[in-house]
């Protein structure tokens, strides 16, 4: 039963992450691309003011969402089935918050950059221009929040309008931009504006989604109406607030894990070991594509499955997603920390100092994927405030580290710090899912990914390094036997891993009213 049960909601999995997938490989070829450009045409100082930028105005923009978009995937599967005067008041009650205090935020570090640029840079050359860069992008900062807030509410009738603008149109802008200017000379100037003008590309075109699911009632004809136990209030902002609000303090200690790191090693060392660390990280976040993927297509269809007490199919649905973010995240991490030099040396000579800090940080994503989406299911069972302890708990030993380790071991003590808290924050996650509703990914096919990924990436990539080297040949070789490795295992475990819908999940190319928004489907069989 368990087996069947597992299956169909690995069909359905299939079918709501085949595009998200799809979209964030070509979001991370596309990101990889424009910071090729940029390594490539500035100084590493230069590029590395550029990106502590980038990296203050993402953190602004997480907080500046206020959580909203999380409260918006949570609530709006149940307002749509209202109809639409019930989606737009919530959309406002989601978007008027969000966009003060996102003005309030982009006023007050528009105010406070040169004593931001002060702290960040101690290159008295550089510590100008990084000004500049910020006062560019910082006014963007309530179209970015909102842009996140309303494309998560989307999510509820088709993940593809979110996955098309975040991740398709605003990075290839970017990159065509940047290429565009190159004619006329790089500048920081150039770059910064290739990067951040997308931003409000990317808002218009929220602003027509926007007015898309405003206007129209649910699609699915299959979709059940509303019971009388399930009225939605007229304006739901203390039911949408009590549970966002809490969100909003775990994305201000969210982004002190995985946006601000680059900010702080700027600030403890040095522009140019910040932009190699930048570089590093955006390495590791490509070995987390499935996770990213699968964050995308299932949080509604968990909130939809918790809520209705459906605990059986919600296990199966995060085992199966677990299994799924670890077969491909652990091939990455592997070859990213055997074959280091030869990755951070595609950047530039300069950019090779972060080689060690890659093979600790591809631990990160080794723990990470373990634990698969395990934070996005405690958020849908509206335990905000339990995640947000656990955030803090990351926070209060990513900081201290960081504080300690960067300034004496550069990069090393970095990665280190960030590895630590990612560890901590997963290992919390893990236990509470366990306790609160026996979750669990652990098992023979848990175990299975492991070895096949250990056998043919980890065992193959230091035997290729230690015995031939690390030249482009040398990465060709190894991929050509770890892939053919890993295939044998993955045909030979294809009955346990549901090899079938994982493949499925890549061919397919659009996910309009796919499962994951649909009714909970009938799999007691």
């Amino acid at each position: 039963m368990n087996s069947a049960r597992e299956g169909s909601e690995s069909s359905r999995l299939a079918r709501g992450g085949s595009f998200s997938l799809f979209s964030q490989l070509a979001n991370a070829a596309l990101s990889s691309g424009f910071l090729v450009l940029v390594s490539h045409s500035l100084p590493q100082d230069q590029a590395g003011g550029l990106l502590e930028s980038v990296a203050l105005f993402s953190t602004a923009t997480v907080i500046a969402t206020c959580g909203a978009d999380i409260g918006l995937m949570r609530m709006m599967p149940r307002y749509r089935r209202a109809g639409p005067p019930a989606v737009r008041r919530l959309l406002l009650v989601a978007s008027l918050p969000t966009a003060l205090v996102g003005a309030a935020l982009a006023v007050g570090l528009y105010l406070a950059t040169p004593a931001i640029a002060g702290l960040l840079v101690h290159n008295h050359l550089v510590r100008p221009r990084v000004v500049s860069e910020l006062r560019l992008l910082l006014p963007m900062i309530p179209l970015a929040g909102l842009t996140a807030s309303v494309l998560a509410g989307s999510r509820a009738w088709s993940v593809t309008p979110s996955i098309t603008v975040q991740y398709l149109l605003v990075p290839a802008l970017r990159p065509a931009l940047f290429g565009a200017f190159l004619v006329q000379g790089a500048t920081e100037f150039r770059a910064t504006v290739a990067w951040g003008a997308p931003v409000l590309v990317g808002f218009l075109a929220t602003l027509v989604v926007a007015a898309s699911i405003a206007r129209r009632a649910s699609p699915l004809t299959a979709y059940p109406a509303l019971s009388p136990k399930e009225n939605v209030a007229r304006w739901p902002f203390g039911e949408f607030w009590s549970f966002a609000g809490p969100r909003l303090f775990e994305s201000a200690l969210l982004v002190f894990l995985w946006g601000f790191d680059v900010v702080l090693v700027g600030s403890l060392t040095s522009p140019n070991l910040a932009a190699s660390y930048a570089v590093a990280t955006r390495y590791v976040s490509i070995a987390t594509l499935a996770l990213q993927a699968i964050l995308v297509a299932i949080p509604t269809r968990i909130s939809e499955l918790m809520g209705s007490g459906a605990r059986d199919q919600a296990r199966d649905l995060y085992r199966v997603a677990t299994w799924w973010c670890m077969a491909v995240a652990w091939p990455c991490a592997l070859a990213l920390a055997t074959f280091s030099p030869f990755f951070m040396s595609l950047f530039g000579h300069g950019y090779r100092s972060g080689d060690t800090a890659l093979i600790i940080l591809s631990a990160s994503a080794l723990i990470g994927s373990s634990t698969g989406p395990s934070g996005a299911v405690l958020l849908m069972s509206g335990r905000t405030s339990v995640n947000l302890g656990i955030t803090a708990s990351a926070v209060g030993v990513n900081i201290p580290l960081m504080l300690v380790l960067a300034p004496r071991f550069g990069l090393l003590g970095a990665a280190v710090a960030a590895t630590s808290s990612i560890a901590v924050m997963n290992v919390l996650l893990g236990s509470l899912l366990w306790r609160n509703f026996r979750m669990s990914p652990y098992g023979r096919t848990f175990v299975y990914v492991i070895v096949a990924s250990v056998v043919s990436f980890g065992v193959t990539g230091l035997a290729v390094r230690l015995l031939i080297g690390a030249s482009p040949l040398d990465f060709l070789l190894f991929c050509a036997v770890g892939f053919t490795a890993y295939g044998v295992f993955l045909y030979a475990g294809r009955r346990t891993l549901q090899l079938g819908s994982f493949l499925g999940m890549t061919r397919r190319s659009s996910v309009r009213d796919s499962g994951e928004i649909g009714p909970p489907a009938d799999v007691s069989a």
